[in-house]
């Protein structure tokens, strides 16, 4: 029989190892995480946001209404390209919860804008 205790030690020694250089390289000031930030849509009735983290890339927005949603410009999002009633269902479908969508309320956009 073959004895495994010292594969399992040096295992265990070097997974230690391991984790303690991946400690110590995210806290060094050197290294930086890649920061992504929301994208924010308006068309003065709806807020569109769009979170490039949470995207898994299935394109259904694209697919569903290709007008608004366009892969291959910049910005991709148009939303003079559909109605927002198409828009704001089109984005309730979206798979991975990167789409937001938040209707404006004349009010509420009166109150944060003007004072």
């Amino acid at each position: 029989m073959c004895d495994y205790s010292y594969f399992v030690y040096y295992i265990d020694k070097i997974c230690s190892f391991v984790d303690v250089l991946i400690m110590d390289f995210t806290k060094t000031p050197n290294c930086k995480v890649m920061e992504t930030y929301k994208h924010v849509y308006s068309n003065g009735e709806v807020i569109i946001t769009y979170e490039p983290t949470r995207c898994i890339h299935s394109e259904a927005c694209a697919k569903g209404l290709s007008e608004v949603f366009k892969t291959s410009v910049i910005p991709w999002i148009d939303l003079d390209g559909a109605s927002t009633k198409k828009i704001m269902s089109q984005v309730k479908k979206c798979p991975s919860g990167a789409l937001s969508c938040t209707k404006i309320k004349s009010r509420e956009f009166v109150k944060d804008f003007v004072m």
